[in-house]
């Protein structure tokens, strides 16, 4: 609830400052009001992605509770992710930038391969919403690797990197 209240609120600032722009080409004269209403757009993203992260860390730590047979609390679950808040908010930014990173590679190849062989990926411009699966399949399949990253920092104390592994580790041969 939290993520999808910080996402509303940045994109509504960003759409207020977009009403009071002119339309057409004259739009490109107001560079920093372009420039806010992105910075806008960008922290909603953000700070929906971590609080989705710091939501999942507690979840986390709750399950791991539940399967020890003890009581889960909120706050202890909370307590455990605030306790690592440095590494886990390094962490948290890492998987955004390597989500948005693989994703963007499998946009490339993509666009590539639309335009090295036209004749195959036709498909492409005539249903948006499967190209658009298509295209951040790949780049969200290779991210996916590092989704134990979180619950390897918090449960089991690995250092940023160690967690990477780990989570690689765990996922091993699990590609679907």
């Amino acid at each position: 609830i939290f993520g999808y209240f910080a996402m509303y609120l940045c994109t509504a600032r960003a759409n207020e400052i977009g009403s009071t722009l002119p339309r057409g080409l004259a739009i490109l004269e107001h560079k920093a009001e372009l420039m806010e209403m992105s910075a806008f757009r960008f922290s909603g993203f953000v700070a929906d992605w971590m609080l989705y992260c710091f939501a999942f860390g507690a979840m986390t730590v709750a399950v791991r509770q539940l399967a020890d047979g003890e009581h889960a609390e909120v706050e202890k679950c909370f307590q455990r992710v605030r306790e690592r808040l440095l590494p886990f908010l390094s962490l948290s930014l890492l998987l955004w930038v390597i989500t948005w990173l693989a994703c963007g590679l499998s946009l490339g190849v993509f666009t590539f391969l639309s335009i090295r062989f036209p004749v195959p990926f036709r498909w492409m411009s005539y249903n948006r919403l499967l190209t658009g699966f298509a295209i951040m399949f790949p780049g969200m399949l290779i991210a996916s690797r590092f989704g134990l990253a979180i619950p390897a920092l918090i449960l089991e104390r690995c250092s940023i990197k160690k967690s990477f592994f780990r989570s690689d580790e765990l996922t091993e041969g699990c590609w679907t």
